[in-house]
């Protein structure tokens, strides 16, 4: 493996640790006088729309740097669509994380509406600039 797919690698395990930290820790009172509502939106729904935003970005090029294929080459549309449902998977396995394995969070099918959100919003303006970025190694 090239050191950039190390580096690729590290970036998604750490924000994958600390995207399960935020949605799965006992995260405290910060002190913070946060509005309820952002332009509308409830602001837990509006945190999960962010936290999910630069998921498929991040695994794109984890996923492709990975070449599973036999010939190292696949066609690039595939890994945007296993990206996306690989994303869509994670959204899914935090709620239902906070259903079984937490007793102070609770699963709730609008997060999970608002990751959605946010995977297919990184999707149609991160992947565009994530594909120019790494494209040294397609």
């Amino acid at each position: 493996m090239k050191k950039s797919e190390y580096l690729y690698i590290s970036v998604f395990a750490l924000y994958l640790g600390v995207l399960l930290y935020l949605c799965l820790g006992k995260v405290g009172n910060s002190g913070l006088d946060l509005p309820e509502r952002l332009f509308g939106i409830p602001i837990d729904k509006a945190a999960h729309f962010i936290m999910f935003l630069p998921l498929v970005p991040i695994i794109y090029p984890v996923l492709f740097s990975w070449k599973f294929s036999t010939d190292g080459r696949i066609f690039r549309t595939t890994w945007v669509v296993v990206s996306i449902f690989v994303a869509t998977i994670i959204a899914g396995s935090t709620e239902i994380l906070q259903l079984l394995a937490t007793d102070y969070r609770s699963a709730d099918i609008y997060d999970f509406y608002a990751d959605i959100a946010g995977i297919a919003a990184g999707s149609i303006a991160g992947l565009p600039l994530a594909k120019k970025f790494y494209s040294y190694i397609m």
